[in-house]
């Protein structure tokens, strides 16, 4: 599973029926969240109360493991899938689409991912 924290995170498998296109969607709304509050905390922040920019700056850290996280796990997804023989083909309002190598049938990455991640389990290959 996606994970922000320290070493090693980044795209896992799906499991238990929870796939990583469900795991982005929940630290993408996380992001959200946090910049919520940051925009509720900035006149604090501005004011100078105490303990507002300590908060601040521990959301803004939050944000950014979050960010990386997410742009790992999509570097992460583009390296197994070439490896597996896919062919990245367009990228459609910031999706991107791979052809599966062996029945030419087209997939979004996190889609393409997935079955990928699944056949290596089952010993199908890619």
């Amino acid at each position: 599973m996606l994970d922000a924290g320290g070493e090693g995170a980044g795209y896992g498998e799906a499991r238990c029926g929870v796939s990583s296109r469900d795991e982005e969607g929940r630290l993408r709304k996380e992001i959200a969240a946090l910049e919520a509050e940051r925009l509720r905390l900035s006149e604090a922040v501005m004011a100078g109360e105490a303990g507002a920019l300590e908060e601040d700056e521990r959301l803004e850290k939050r944000l950014v493991a979050l960010s990386r996280t997410i742009v790992r796990s999509g570097r992460e997804q583009k390296k197994t899938l070439e490896e597996a023989g896919w062919e990245l083909r367009e990228t459609a309002g910031g999706k991107r689409i791979w052809e599966r190598p062996d029945i030419g049938r087209l997939y979004p990455q996190t889609v393409a991912y997935w079955l990928v991640v699944r056949e290596a389990k089952e010993g199908g290959g890619g």
